[in-house]
């Protein structure tokens, strides 16, 4: 069964940066757009390279610098080669001031 789990102010969390956390085994990254949060696993669907490590947001777009692989800071969705798959996202939401993801 999945639960909401608070990882953190909204006020805490800087825009247009990848904030790295980590829930049990479990390594994650949140994006922040004004007041959208979106929660992905920290790794990049092309080579399961770390984001945290190899990512930046340039212009509402997650880079991966390892091999150039693109994905919407919204959805995950791959914007370009190589890249051939989405971000797995993890539901995220916004809940008096609190960010929380379900897992």
């Amino acid at each position: 069964m999945s639960e909401w789990i608070v990882v953190g102010s909204l006020q805490d969390i800087p825009e247009n940066e990848i904030v790295p956390f980590s829930h049990g085994a479990g390594d994650y990254i949140l994006v922040r757009r004004g007041d959208e949060i979106s929660a992905f696993v920290d790794l990049c669907s092309h080579q399961d390279i770390k984001l945290s490590e190899f990512g930046e947001i340039q212009r509402g777009v997650l880079i991966c610098h390892a091999h150039g692989a693109a994905f919407d800071c919204k959805d995950g969705k791959e914007l370009c080669f190589p890249a051939t798959a989405p971000l797995q996202i993890i539901p995220a939401r916004i809940n008096a001031g609190l960010v929380e993801i379900q897992l």
